[in-house]
């Protein structure tokens, strides 16, 4: 059966713009067979069909399901934006991402190693009215 419906599959692929109720209509062995795959969307299920060994639906932080996108990007790879920035992998990435900036635009990996930043920040403290503050 495998056999079979990757041949069907392989016909709906080539047909980019074919929705599921075309599939129903002119593939009814592939609409039944993969119809029992879990998913919202037939192209969800397709992909699930395609990636089972490896299928990635879950936050790589909390593990919540995440949000299907299509069938040639899949799931994404969290759950929301405060899994994102908790992902150990972006934290590093936006580190060597400003280490990277700061070496081009003033020659020193950390804003505080530049003198003139240093004595901008000095002469702005030492201009602050702390009994106004306060």
């Amino acid at each position: 059966m495998d056999s079979k419906v990757k041949a069907e599959l392989d016909i709906y692929l080539e047909k980019s713009s074919v929705k599921g109720t075309w599939v129903e209509k002119n593939l009814p062995n592939l609409w039944m067979f993969i119809d029992n795959f879990e998913g919202k969307s037939f192209s969800e299920k397709i992909y699930r069909f395609l990636n089972k060994e490896n299928l990635q639906d879950s936050c790589k932080i909390c593990r919540n399901k995440t949000q299907f996108l299509s069938l040639n990007r899949g799931y994404r790879e969290f759950c929301s934006k405060t899994c994102s920035n908790n992902d150990p992998d972006s934290i590093s990435k936006k580190i060597e991402s400003f280490k990277t900036t700061s070496m081009d635009k003033w020659g020193v990996d950390n804003p505080m190693k530049n003198e003139v930043t240093k004595r901008k920040l000095i002469d702005s403290k030492s201009k602050l009215d702390y009994e106004k503050i306060n």
